[in-house]
């Protein structure tokens, strides 16, 4: 809970002290969607994650904060492997989020490799 939720409260929460305006993508991961054998502590702290910017969400308006939780499936981070989104593609894709001058925003989005 505390490198998987509080530290995202945390820096959220400072966030919102300094900045009035902003966009915010979460990494947050599948794990927060459905349980998973031998997942129990982490799922349930990326659940926690995944709640916290839901509300957020509500609370704030988008003029002011536009928020983005990504649920990626597997991630090649330790090396390549055949069945993992690369982390260049998901790099690229918050990217665009990030920069998209769009008339809307992505706010929760699941994420699978092909």
């Amino acid at each position: 809970m505390q490198s998987c939720y509080f530290s995202a409260v945390y820096m959220t929460r400072g966030l919102a002290l300094v900045t009035s305006k902003a966009r915010i993508i979460n990494i947050i991961s599948s794990s927060a969607l459905a349980a998973h054998k031998n997942n129990a502590a982490y799922g349930a702290a990326k659940a926690a994650e995944m709640h916290f910017f839901q509300s957020l969400q509500h609370e704030f308006k988008p003029e002011r904060y536009q928020i983005t939780n990504l649920y990626p499936s597997d991630i090649a981070s330790q090396g390549p492997a055949p069945n993992a989104i690369k982390p260049d593609d998901l790099a690229q894709f918050v990217r665009a989020q990030a920069e998209t001058a769009a008339s809307y925003y992505l706010r929760d989005a699941t994420l699978y490799p092909r």
